[in-house]
């Protein structure tokens, strides 16, 4: 499956991206020293204008992210280990309607 990736530039310069694969929001990445300027949240809310209804696994152990993601909407669907790493990990939700 092809993904598509959104990205955020500035002054030609790539400074994120966020990555889908079909209604799956792969990850968010910014740049380090972009971080804490609000791109990942404009990245975010391009891809819930997008997207109605999408899902997304972070590591539990990944607290800003899971913070993050609950601050911006995102509701918990489950909990699992991820296959190749043996990490915990949260499944989390974003439908438009709420439901």
């Amino acid at each position: 499956m092809q993904a598509e990736v959104y990205v955020y530039e500035q002054d030609g310069k790539v400074q994120g991206f966020a990555g889908m694969t079909g209604n799956y929001l792969a990850g968010i990445f910014v740049e380090k020293k972009s971080r804490f300027l609000g791109i990942g949240k404009l990245l975010l809310a391009y891809i819930k204008k997008v997207y109605p209804v999408f899902s997304l696994h972070v590591y539990r152990k990944n607290q800003p992210a899971v913070h993050f993601y609950r601050r911006e909407g995102l509701s918990f669907a489950g909990e699992g280990i991820e296959e190749h790493t043996g990490e915990a990990e949260y499944t989390m939700v974003w439908n438009k309607n709420g439901c």
